[in-house]
């Protein structure tokens, strides 16, 4: 498996690619829903960019660990906004199976959505959900800044006794590229 890492600024770069996309449509969200939690911080940017008051979140969980899922999504927070009526966006950081979307694009048709579409940055082949609007096709895993301890604890990089170099050395064999100076300061605040 490989492991992309993209950066804030190419994050932002990425969701002006996208509220570019969504405009060139000529699609006209009301009401942006955010799968918590990596797509809400990119469902608040977009409402920005659009200027779009209505923004709701669902949290679905799914994933167990980097490549480990639940045999099924599960609704852990119910959507928080008044869909009824509404052009709905819904809007995740990736689709890898799909699974989330289909199950948040299902909940907001039955909240009463006059239309609904979906927006990723990432988009994977396998997932049984092309979104309307995507960024990036990859086949990688895709570790975003606002997880980077996540996926260092998965990889039990956070234990005591790994120094910067050692954890710069094993992540260089997995070829995942993060910046000394951030990866610095959380291996201190990890010790």
């Amino acid at each position: 498996m490989g492991f992309l890492t993209p950066s804030w600024k190419e994050i932002h770069l990425d969701v002006v690619k996208l509220a570019q996309a969504i405009t060139a449509n000529g699609y006209t969200p009301e009401s942006v829903v955010g799968i918590l939690r990596g797509g809400y911080l990119i469902a608040r940017m977009l409402t920005d960019m659009l200027n779009i008051e209505d923004i709701g979140v669902v949290e679905v969980k799914f994933y167990k660990g980097i490549g480990e899922r639940a045999e099924r999504p599960i609704i852990t927070q119910p959507l928080t906004t008044d869909v009824k009526g509404k052009n709905v966006l819904i809007v995740d950081d990736v689709a890898d199976s799909g699974r989330t979307l289909e199950v948040v694009s299902e909940q907001v048709r039955l909240r009463g959505a006059r239309s609904v579409k979906s927006a990723v940055l990432y988009y994977k082949p396998k997932s049984i959900i092309k979104p309307d609007f995507i960024i990036h096709v990859t086949e990688d895993w895709v570790i975003f800044p606002w997880e980077w301890c996540e996926f260092l604890r998965s990889f039990n990089f956070l234990k005591k006794g790994l120094n910067l170099s050692e954890v710069k050395q094993e992540l260089h064999k997995m070829n995942v590229l993060i910046d000394d100076d951030i990866l610095q300061e959380v291996l201190k605040l990890h010790k």
